[in-house]
């Protein structure tokens, strides 16, 4: 088998880094018309759902729609949460109240 060298690809005219895969695009568009055309009776059948039901299904939603957790945020402890979520609350209540300067 051929050895290649780190940072060279064996596909130079492949793919560009960070590009799309053309299947997964498809399936995308796929499930984007699904749900616009069944969203009325997802939430329907959503609203029916036990409460335990409700969390898995947005669960297993909000990985297809939010980037993983970053492992540097995994690592802050309790007392720099709390700091990063006071300065977001203060933030937000700046935002709110139309204060712009910082």
């Amino acid at each position: 088998m051929a050895k290649f060298k780190p940072g060279i690809s064996g596909n130079p005219a492949g793919r560009p880094k960070g590009g799309r895969n053309r299947s997964t695009e498809q399936l995308r568009d796929v499930l984007r018309r699904f749900i616009d055309e069944n969203i009325d009776s997802l939430q329907d059948e959503f609203k029916h759902l036990e409460p335990k039901e409700k969390f898995a299904a947005i669960n297993q939603m909000l990985r297809h729609c939010m980037p993983p957790p970053m492992d540097e945020l995994m690592r802050l402890s309790d007392e720099d949460l709390d700091k990063i979520i006071e300065r977001l609350k203060a933030e937000r209540f700046s935002m709110r109240s139309g204060d712009t300067a910082k």
